[in-house]
């Protein structure tokens, strides 16, 4: 939306730029931001659900673009999160964890190691709340059959220092602590950002990339002019 300005990257030539939302693939994007833990005994999955996903999935919705600016612009003040947790068995995952559990042990970190506890239901502004659940089987159906049991959280958007907690354009990372395991997303997102390109060969790379991996040339954001 007009007033999220999802932030400003530096409009260089050699700078990347935020990819336009109705080009944003959906899928690549939440598969980026989806984490499961690599313990054999549990199944846990973090689903870090920053502004650019709102956008892109109510492109897809029969809402007013009006009320959509309105719902991004609700949820940009956050960091949403959700979460799945629950003991692997023979037969696929079972014992899932409950909603107050999930909020006991779940905690966003911040770039200076102070740990965030999700915000109570009762702090939440009334709009979002009726949004989780209004697009929880939307959510649900980017998990899976474990979407049943997926739990959502938020966290306040802004550091008392007023930084964004969580910016998925922005170099760095965005991490989330669940019972002692550390869940990690590296930003910016690939998803989000234009291609990079080889100013001599034309070669085209990830926006994340900085130089080609094969020569070492530095990259830009434009494509080079035809001859």
């Amino acid at each position: 939306t007009a007033s999220l300005a999802l932030p400003a990257l530096a409009q260089s030539n050699d700078a990347p730029r935020p990819r336009p939302i109705p080009e944003v693939n959906a899928n690549t994007l939440v598969s980026q931001t989806q984490l499961i833990s690599e313990d054999p005994n549990r199944f846990q999955l973090v689903w870090w659900i920053p502004p650019q996903f709102w956008q892109r999935a109510l492109l897809e919705s029969d809402v007013p673009k009006a009320e959509r600016e309105k719902m991004v612009d609700l949820f940009a003040k956050y960091v949403v999160v959700a979460v799945v947790k629950g003991d692997l068995g023979d037969f696929g995952v079972k014992n899932f964890a409950d909603g107050a559990t999930l909020r006991r042990q779940l905690r966003l970190v911040d770039a200076d190691g102070t740990r965030v506890a999700p915000l109570p239901e009762d702090d939440l502004e009334a709009e979002l709340a009726i949004l989780f659940t209004v697009m929880r089987p939307v959510m649900a159906s980017f998990i899976g059959p474990a979407g049943e049991n997926m739990q959502m959280f938020a966290f306040p958007g802004r550091d008392r220092a007023g930084k964004p907690r969580a910016d998925a354009l922005a170099g760095g990372t965005v991490r989330f602590d669940l019972d002692g395991a550390p869940f990690a997303f590296e930003t910016p997102l690939s998803s989000l950002l234009m291609p990079m390109y080889d100013g001599a060969s034309g070669q085209e790379f990830p926006g994340t990339y900085r130089f080609n991996p094969y020569t070492g040339a530095p990259l830009q954001a434009t494509p080079a002019k035809k001859k």
